[in-house]
């Protein structure tokens, strides 16, 4: 059914982007659809108080970033690929990529990040359901891992 508003424009669902979690062979799931999106900017911050008065007499804010909380389901062709959906559910730590299939610049949140926590709904009347609260900070332009060997 075609959604039809009424009064002053507003900005409605999510555009087409999909999730890939995971990186070159460690790649868990790809293809995941996204259903809701939260974003905020975040930035740390130390308050300069006067020494006398103990007013605010600056601020210095750094370490700026954004976190992206996502809620998203895997969509497959087979039930036993439907079955691999579960295992949408990345650990702390790891990369997950979010790329736009058609292009929306508005959202801005297409890019690269780090899990820094999930969790799964699964339910007998809907679709498994994971929700990822990413990370990404200004400073860091490689989200690769590691090796630890």
């Amino acid at each position: 059914m075609p959604v039809t508003h009424v009064g002053g424009p507003a900005v409605w669902g999510c555009a087409a982007w999909t999730i890939t979690v995971g990186s070159g062979a460690g790649t868990v799931v790809s293809g995941a659809i996204l259903s809701s999106q939260d974003v905020s900017s975040d930035a740390k911050e130390v308050m300069h108080t006067d020494g006398t008065t103990g007013g605010t007499r600056g601020i210095t804010f750094f370490d700026t970033g954004k976190t992206v909380q996502v809620e998203c389901y895997v969509q497959r062709d087979t039930v036993a690929n439907a079955i691999t959906s579960k295992n949408l559910l990345p650990v702390k730590g790891t990369r997950v990529v979010i790329t736009a299939a058609a292009p929306d610049s508005s959202d801005r949140i297409a890019g690269t990040y780090i899990c820094m926590a999930s969790s799964q709904r699964r339910s007998n009347s809907d679709k498994m359901v994971a929700t990822l609260t990413l990370q990404q900070w200004d400073e860091i332009s490689d989200y690769t891992p590691v090796s630890q060997t």
